[in-house]
């Protein structure tokens, strides 16, 4: 999840698809990170589903 973070950092305004393509991962598996980040108040997205804005709490 770290790795992640990184991209994020990187490119906050990003698809979860773009996210998935950086990582080698599923899309699928990104959701599942997200929720997971979400959920530990780690991640939190501004805007609507379509065009979000990803910000990491440190």
């Amino acid at each position: 999840m770290e790795r992640l973070l990184q991209v994020i950092e990187q490119n906050p305004f990003a698809t979860q698809a773009y996210y998935a393509e950086q990582l080698g991962v599923s899309k699928r598996t990104i959701s599942r990170m997200f929720v997971s980040l979400k959920g530990k108040g780690i991640l939190i997205q501004y805007g609507t589903r379509g065009k979000s804005n990803w910000v990491i709490k440190k």
